[in-house]
């Protein structure tokens, strides 16, 4: 419960104190941590914490350090310097939009580190970036070498001078329901990790909006990246399948590189300025229902598909399934599919690229 009102509390500790707040429940007591952040401590080893105003850096670093469990209340907390995340901590706020960590400083905003077999979760909150964007300061940032099976959801990341959020070596990574808007590098950074990342939205990137590097046996599904530079890459990955993204205004829209059984489900491309999908290198890529969607483009200088071979890796045993292509109304490009370079025979089964516009190398392959 609570309201306008302040209610006097009293512990049995010291003297009674007022608080905004009144909260019953059966374990709980209100405490103080040692910076003087009020807070609610509970059974099986809860904390909740409230925003003080001023710098609450150290009272969240005490806090997680202390509790395997530490739920934010709604409101902003105040961070002059990174918030730590221990290995098999859950930290959670209120919902984002309710709970906000807002950085006054350039470092990162928060890091998850450690090893162990228990989960790390961060869940129900907006983690906004120093007003001045410092270039690398990450909102979420997965220390490399850490073996801490890790869970992100509910989540919005706004205005990082560097990555949005970056996952990288966790033995395990589910990516939930996140947003990434205005960051100066990659909205999400996925790498050397098993991944599970669904329901990921990234606006205005610099960079990529998403980028996985290294991930085997992973899935990314529902994804929508709009106005960054690149759109969604996929490099040295392999066995992954990658479902129902689009990707709008980017110089390229989905890009595979040196990447061995990557499986494309369902995706578009729109107004992607040079390439829809590009495929670099890389074998036994399987890509369903592919849709390039060049419509609302004044210009005719891109491609809707290009395979291209890389040194020592042909792109080989590729096969497109039921791809379709949507020109600008006023034309079409030079080349709708370019597999001149691929090293070998591309595989297109039901698909209506025009055969005038085809630059083959007697590599395309029509069944």
């Amino acid at each position: 419960m609570s309201g306008n009102r302040d209610f006097i509390i009293r512990t049995g500790e010291g003297p009674a104190r007022f608080s905004g707040v009144l909260v019953v429940g059966r374990g709980m007591r209100v405490a103080e941590t040692a910076d003087g952040l009020p807070e609610l401590v509970g059974v099986q080893d809860d904390v909740v914490l409230e925003p003080s105003g001023g710098d609450d850096a150290a009272a969240l670093n005490a806090a997680l350090e202390r509790h395997r469990r530490v739920r934010l209340a709604a409101g902003t907390f105040l961070l002059g310097a990174t918030v730590t995340v221990p290995g098999g901590r859950r930290l959670a706020g209120d919902g984002p939009g309710r709970t906000v960590l807002q950085a006054d400083h350039a470092a990162n905003v928060l890091t998850l580190s450690g090893t162990g077999a228990e989960q790390t979760t961060v869940e129900g909150m907006t983690i906004d970036g120093a007003t001045s964007r410092p270039i690398g300061q990450t909102g979420i940032a997965v220390v490399a070498g850490s073996s801490t099976a890790l869970t992100l959801r509910d989540l919005a990341v706004d205005d990082c001078g560097g990555h949005g959020v970056h996952v990288q070596s966790a033995s395990r990574a589910l990516v939930s329901n996140l947003t990434v808007a205005r960051s100066r590098g990659v909205g999400l950074l996925v790498s050397g990790t098993q991944a599970v990342c669904e329901g990921v939205q990234v606006l205005e990137s610099e960079s990529h909006g998403i980028q996985v590097v290294g991930v085997w046996l992973s899935r990314l599904s529902a994804l929508r990246v709009f106005a960054c530079q690149f759109g969604i890459e996929v490099q040295n990955a392999s066995r992954t399948v990658i479902e129902n993204a689009q990707v709008r205004e980017a110089e390229q829209g989905i890009v595979l590189s040196a990447s061995s059984q990557v499986v494309l489900n369902a995706c578009l491309t729109e107004m992607s300025y040079r390439v829809g999908l590009w495929i670099s290198g890389g074998a036994g890529h399987v890509v369903n229902g592919f849709v390039s969607d060049q419509s609302q483009l004044s210009s005719t200088f891109y491609t809707h598909v290009r395979v291209t071979e890389l040194p020592y890796d042909p792109a080989s045993e590729i096969v497109f399934m039921g791809c379709r292509k949507v020109n600008w109304h006023n034309g079409a490009p030079d080349y709708e599919v370019d597999v001149s370079t691929a090293g070998a025979r591309v595989v297109f089964i039901q698909h209506n690229f025009d055969p005038a516009r085809i630059n083959s190398g007697g590599n395309f392959a029509s069944l």
